[in-house]
Order: C-alpha cells, then structure tokens, then sequence
C-alpha cells in the first residue's frame, strides 16, 4: 500500500472512531451534540417520549422521542447511560408520557 493509501485509511479510521454523541438537557431544548447533524429540540415541541420497544423503557435499546412538526420521531441511541434510565428522566423533563396525544384532525366527532 502507497504512503498516501494508508494516510486516507488512517483518516477514515479516525473520523469514524469519534461518532459519539452528547444529549444535553437545558431549561428549554433538547440538545444533541453530535460530529454530522447536530440536532436542537424545543421543550414544548416534544410530544412523547418512549422506546423503541413501546412501553417496555427496561427492553429498549435507544429512546424515541416525537417531536411536532416532524414527519418522523427522533430516535436517539449509542449512550453510555441505557435508555431504560434516560426515558423516565426525559419524560419527566418534557412533562409527556410515552404516547403522543391526539391531534384535533385525528380525535372522533361527537
């Protein structure tokens, strides 16, 4: 292998040993600091916080958070701490429950 060959895979090798990401919690936002994407989450805007296993944090893997205005929930994963430990806390910090509720388009006329 040529000097410049082993200086790509050694750069590659190095970008991508630092992956990890960092999840912040401030009074208002929720922050995850991460190297591709940083992401930034209003308080108010999150609806539910759960699992990817719904209703069994201790079974999870990563934590599902859903957030308004997404197509998609969040789903955050690869934490030292499991998230059987951060769903109850990020749970009570947003003040949601593990279901988002029901939107007026969505609720059943009376």
């Amino acid at each position: 292998m040529s000097l410049s060959g082993l200086l790509i895979v050694m750069a590659v090798v190095l970008a991508l040993t630092d992956l990890r990401a960092t999840l912040v919690l401030t009074d208002d936002a929720l922050l995850l600091e991460r190297r591709w994407r940083p992401l930034r989450v209003p308080r108010e805007a999150v609806l539910a916080v759960d699992g990817n296993i719904h209703g069994r944090p201790s079974w999870s893997e990563s934590v599902v958070v859903t957030v308004a205005g997404r197509d998609r929930p969040v789903r955050l994963g690869g934490f030292e701490v499991h998230a059987r430990v951060l769903i109850p806390r990020l749970q009570e910090w947003s003040g949601v429950g593990d279901t988002a509720p029901a939107s007026e388009d969505s609720a059943s006329p009376t």
